[in-house]
């Protein structure tokens, strides 16, 4: 901004509320604020407007962040087999453990700036409730729950009944924060209690995904686009059964712009 650009701002009208928001952030309008020794009501307007701008510009930044994550996610394969016999009967699969799945997400999520944690609670009904939490750097967080009895399958005890729901939670919850999947994923064999099965993805898929974003390019627009339209907070979120719309309405701009040239 040049010096007689901000010599503009400052003789502008006495409210500071009318200050031009066009090439000055919230925080530097509470700069001036403070500077013209505003009121405290109006310092107060200006750092809600503040918060609120930060706010924005970090979910825009977790959504920049999701999308990266997406365009070339990593692969998690089953490393573990699980073979026990509880009253005659033999379970017997292939699974990905929770810190197999910790460390491959982890460490995609973090190069995009991206952690996660578990908030764990059990209901007076026994029911134990996980919710994972996806924070950018930037302070937006996004959450994931699941809930399900305690497992008691293969003759757990108490505590290992509810062990075994809170660490089945954990990783399907991981899973479903970032969109992502086990190869050849399946119900982890019997010890699954119905509640706590993975849930089926009704979300595009990736080649879906990479499809409307190569469409936006060609049109001169970005994933933020395509997120305002459709009220969701990364592209890959987008339901299956909402993917023709946005195909048509890309492929409208596309048409548009092709009929100007």
């Amino acid at each position: 901004m040049s010096t007689a650009e901000k010599q503009q701002i400052v003789e502008r009208d006495e409210n500071v509320a009318h200050l031009p928001s066009a090439n000055v952030t919230p925080n530097q309008m509470l700069a001036l604020a403070v500077e013209r020794g505003a009121d405290m009501v109006q310092l107060e307007k200006l750092m809600d407007l503040q918060e609120r701008w930060e706010a924005g510009e970090a979910k825009k930044a977790f959504i920049r962040a999701m999308n990266a994550f997406k365009a070339n996610p990593p692969k998690i394969t089953k490393n573990k087999t699980v073979d026990y016999t509880h009253n005659g009967k033999r379970t017997n699969y292939d699974h990905a453990s929770l810190d197999h799945i910790c460390d491959v997400i982890g460490s995609a999520l973090g190069e995009h700036g991206i952690s996660y944690s578990w908030d764990t609670n059990q209901t007076e009904s026994g029911i134990i409730r996980v919710e994972c939490v996806l924070t950018h750097e930037a302070g937006h967080s996004k959450s994931t729950a699941l809930q399900a009895p305690p497992d008691p399958s293969g003759g757990k005890n108490g505590i290992q009944a509810v062990g075994s729901t809170v660490t089945y939670l954990q990783r399907y919850t991981l899973l479903a924060a970032t969109g992502m999947a086990v190869e050849d994923q399946d119900d982890d064999g019997e010890g699954a209690t119905p509640e706590s099965a993975p849930p089926q993805s009704d979300t595009i898929t990736q080649a879906q995904c990479r499809t409307l974003l190569n469409m936006a390019e060609q049109v001169g627009k970005d994933a933020a686009y395509i997120c305002e339209k459709a009220h969701i907070e990364s592209v890959p979120e987008l339901k299956k059964t909402r993917f023709d719309a946005a195909f048509n309405h890309l492929k409208k701009l596309q048409t548009a712009q092709e009929g100007g040239k």
